[in-house]
């Protein structure tokens, strides 16, 4: 009889739960945290990776000051190391959220580039997308596989050719070291669902 050892069913359920988190999270976030856009764009993206109790807190605080406290707090207990001015999560987390928004925004005509311009709140929304919110809540995959629905394409000389990233129809994310991956499709509407994921 194999033997799993409790530390990875633990490590295993909560990767589960993050990955179902990060899906579950939707583009409006069912709270009015006040007009300040400072407080709404915190609450928006750290929602992600917000436990549930976190967000309950989130949610009944009630005033801008409380909501200060709260941010400062969120940040301080994450910090892998409190000895150095950075905050090293933090850090993550945006430079998680600025790849987010450059790669995986449904309508993203500048793709790739860190451009503004006039669609800027249309266009970078990809740390709301799936691809995006499991990018953040699980970092970078080891592996990415690209598959097109015309896998046969073939050169004038016979060789095969790599599909371009608009033909992309599925990416399947690998996390080795967490024994996971993870799959999305692409819809006629050129939307980026997850199908499924194997923890």
């Amino acid at each position: 009889m194999k033997r799993v050892c409790p530390d990875f069913g633990l490590r295993l359920l909560g990767i589960t739960l993050a990955v179902l988190w990060a899906v579950s999270c939707s583009t409006s976030p069912g709270v009015e945290v006040g007009q300040d856009p400072i407080f709404r764009s915190f609450y928006e993206k750290a929602r992600i990776i917000m436990t549930g109790e976190e967000n309950k807190v989130w949610k009944s605080l009630p005033d801008n000051a409380s909501r200060e406290e709260f941010i400062e707090e969120f940040w301080e207990i994450r910090d892998p190391d409190p000895t150095t001015d950075e905050n090293e999560a933090k850090l993550e987390f945006e430079e998680r959220i600025r790849y987010a928004n450059m790669w995986f925004g449904t309508f993203n005509p500048r793709r790739g580039s860190e451009s503004a311009g006039e669609d800027e709140e249309k266009s970078r929304i990809g740390w709301n997308e799936e691809r995006g919110r499991v990018y953040i809540v699980m970092g970078p995959p080891d592996v990415i596989y690209f598959n097109s629905d015309d896998d046969e394409t073939v050169s004038h000389d016979g060789s095969r050719l790599r599909p371009k990233a608009e033909d992309w129809t599925m990416e399947q994310w690998i996390y080795d070291r967490y024994r996971a991956y993870v799959v999305f499709t692409k819809s006629s509407s050129g939307n980026w669902r997850m199908e499924n994921y194997d923890p």
